[in-house]
């Protein structure tokens, strides 16, 4: 009995590390200018463009596509959590979001070599990526 409250015990440790260790290590995004923002077809959603305030030492900006319940509000100098990003891109000139329907995203990218961060789906919205070689 004893030996089964130990693993119990060590269990929770390493569950309250990684739950801790993901609050500490993402970090927030400050919102510097919205791009654009696309509704979705069922208005529902929203799918939002944004450049973020860089921050980083080696980077000056980077775009972040967000999506959000059409009763959320992003404006310039709000924050956000990194994670609550879809799509996370440095030095990409070209971000575009087109509903293909209520539950499939389409973004379209013009830096390949940018591309930090493509969730695949998120609150069982489907996103698909194009990369459009510009030239």
């Amino acid at each position: 009995m004893f030996k089964k409250s130990k693993v119990f015990l060590l269990l929770g440790i390493i569950v309250l590390i990684f739950y801790i260790g993901g609050s500490i290590f993402d970090k927030e995004v400050y919102v510097k200018e919205i791009v654009k923002s696309e509704l979705s077809p069922n208005g529902k959603y929203q799918a939002i463009i944004f450049i973020d305030g860089g921050g980083d030492a080696t980077v000056d900006f980077s775009k972040h596509v967000v999506i959000l319940s059409k009763d959320q509000n992003l404006s310039k100098g709000d924050t956000l959590k990194n994670s609550q990003s879809i799509f996370k891109g440095y030095h990409i000139r070209e971000v575009v979001v087109k509903w293909q329907d209520d539950n499939r995203l389409s973004i379209y990218h013009d830096y390949d070599k940018g591309v930090i961060k493509q969730d695949i789906s998120k609150d069982g919205i489907e996103i698909q990526y194009i990369y459009a070689k510009k030239g």
